[in-house]
């Protein structure tokens, strides 16, 4: 599911919400920043995510996309540092967040995990429910 995601993000560029848009120029510009740098903002988006059409099996790729440390690069890009290529990013990032915490909660197999990877209990029915409704 999330290869499929990420190719329809990809291949679209941009999806519609009700509140916003989600947009994979931004990743793009986020690339092409660390890249410029020669920095990487805590995540370990490269061009192989970019261009991940060669190695579109490879879910690992599809997964490091689709995660909070790329969105909070994106948040940091666009609050932090006012680059006006990140301008109007904050609905990819709430995207991205969702992904990622969506996967951790469907993925969680550590009975010592924390957090979202912690295993489905009924202790935590709740969490795990708020973010797959």
């Amino acid at each position: 599911m999330l290869k499929l995601i990420r190719n329809t993000l990809a291949d679209r560029s941009t999806l519609q919400t009700p509140t916003g848009k989600i947009s994979w120029k931004f990743l793009q510009e986020l690339n092409k920043l660390q890249d410029a740098q020669g920095l990487r903002l805590g995540n370990k988006l490269k061009m192989a995510h970019i261009r991940w059409e060669k190695q579109k099996m490879k879910v690992k790729l599809a997964t490091q996309v689709f995660s909070s440390s790329v969105a909070d690069a994106l948040e940091f890009c666009n609050t932090q540092l006012h680059l006006p290529q990140f301008r109007g990013c904050e609905e990819t990032v709430e995207f991205l967040r969702t992904i990622d915490a969506a996967f951790d909660v469907l993925n969680s197999r550590n009975p010592l995990g924390k957090g979202y990877k912690a295993p489905m209990r009924t202790s935590n029915k709740e969490r795990a429910e708020k973010v797959l409704l």
